[in-house]
């Protein structure tokens, strides 16, 4: 929760698959959204927990987007994400976001060890997994695309879940439309 709000759709969804998940629910409040992102996953790793589920308070979803996403296609997802539209006009989906996403136990232990730099945050040791910034491109990349780039550095290949019904609220709720949904997905 970035801005201390928690869309009605998000709260509803969560309502639906309590029972589901621990009931462990972390959040934080700071405007840093990479350093809230990075002590999310530090006091992930100090729980017994196999899967971590990452969700933006700005995300509508039901039990039936969940069970897609939590679905095991093969013995290799150890990561997925759904698709959920950007904010605006254009309705543009969003493929590697963290506003929907399970990251299993190993691909955050496997960043640790290998490629997220280490750093202290009051007096918490952790590790930046969500780069961000300018590009030698000339563009710019979020923190949601930074994850999965180095997610992608290590080998691990995410699935992407198109068959969520996502809703992204703003100023308005922004929605894939279904025929958005059928573009390829390829690297």
């Amino acid at each position: 929760m970035h801005d201390g709000r928690l869309h009605y759709p998000c709260a509803r969804g969560l309502m639906e698959i309590m029972s589901h998940v621990s009931g462990i629910l972390e959040h934080s409040y700071s405007s840093l959204v990479t350093l809230s992102r990075n002590k999310l996953l530090a006091g992930f790793l100090r729980l017994p927990c196999e899967w971590a589920f990452t969700l933006d308070s700005d995300i509508g979803f039901d039990a039936q987007d969940f069970a897609c996403l939590m679905e095991l296609q093969s013995e290799q997802d150890f990561a997925a994400c759904g698709v959920y539209s950007r904010k605006d006009a254009s309705r543009k989906p969003i493929v590697r976001g963290l506003g929907f996403a399970r990251i299993h136990r190993s691909v955050i232990e496997l960043m640790y060890e290998t490629i997220a730099v280490p750093f202290e945050q009051d007096g918490i040791p952790m590790r930046d997994c969500f780069i961000s910034g300018a590009t030698s491109a000339g563009g710019f990349i979020g923190e949601d695309a930074g994850f999965w780039w180095m997610v992608a550095q290590m080998g691990v290949v995410p699935r992407i879940e198109h068959r969520c019904k996502l809703v992204h609220w703003g100023t308005a709720a922004y929605q894939v439309r279904d025929k958005e949904t059928e573009f390829s997905f390829a690297e």
